[in-house]
C-alpha cells in the first residue's frame, strides 16, 4: 500500500522542515546583514598618518589641513639623492627639514567624490633638493602604500613614488632605518 503524498503524517513532516528553514533564515539574515553593515560603515582610506619616503630620508605625517591633506616632515631618516642615486643629498634649500610642509593642498579628486570615498587626491608636493614644487597625484594601492606622482605640465612627464607606513621599514646593520624593499611604480 503506496502512502499518498500529502497524508496528514507527511503534513507534519513537511511543516516541521519548512518552519526549520524559516527559523533559520531568519537566525542568520541578521548575522549576514550584520557583516555587510560593518563592511558599509568601516572608514573610507585615507592618505593621514606617518609615511616613509620612497628613497628612505624622511618621515612624514599627513594630516587636515583645513579641507585638504598636508604632510610635514617629523624625521630625518637619511640624505640620500634622489636624482643622483648614491650620492649624499646636498638641498638647495638650507632650512632646517624637520616641521617642514612639503605636501600641501590635497583635495579629492572632483570625478570621485560623487560615488563615495575618493579614489585619489591632488595637491602639490615640495623638493627640498631642488628647491621646487611640482603638481602632484596621490592615491593609496592596494597594498596599502601611498603612490606620489609629481609631474610639471601632465602626469605622464611624471615619475611615481610609492611611500610606506613606518611599520614596513627595518633598521640594517649600521643601526639607519630604511624602508623594506623600496618601490617604485612604473609610469
Amino acid at each position: 500500500m503506496t502512502q499518498h503524498p500529502f497524508t496528514p503524517s507527511r503534513q507534519r513532516l513537511l511543516s516541521r522542515r519548512t518552519a526549520l528553514r524559516v527559523s533559520a533564515a531568519v537566525c542568520i539574515a541578521p548575522l549576514a546583514g550584520g557583516a555587510a553593515m560593518a563592511q558599509a560603515t568601516q572608514p573610507a582610506p585615507s592618505p593621514g598618518g606617518r609615511w616613509i619616503s620612497a628613497n628612505g630620508n624622511v618621515e612624514v605625517d599627513i594630516a587636515h589641513c583645513g579641507a585638504a591633506w598636508c604632510g610635514t616632515i617629523t624625521r630625518v631618516l637619511g640624505q640620500q639623492s634622489m636624482s643622483r642615486p648614491g650620492e649624499v643629498m646636498t638641498p638647495v634649500d638650507t632650512r632646517p627639514a624637520v616641521g617642514m610642509t612639503i605636501l600641501k593642498d590635497f583635495v579629492a579628486d572632483e570625478t570621485d567624490t560623487a560615488s563615495g570615498p575618493p579614489a585619489g587626491w591632488h595637491g602639490h608636493i615640495y623638493n627640498r633638493e631642488n628647491g621646487k614644487t611640482y603638481r602632484c597625484l596621490m592615491s593609496l594601492d592596494a597594498s596599502g602604500g601611498l603612490v606620489l606622482r609629481p609631474y610639471v605640465g601632465l602626469p605622464i612627464f611624471g615619475r611615481t613614488q610609492v611611500w610606506r607606513r613606518p611599520d614596513t621599514t627595518a633598521t640594517d646593520t649600521a643601526g639607519v632605518t630604511r624602508p623594506i624593499a623600496p618601490k617604485e611604480a612604473q609610469p
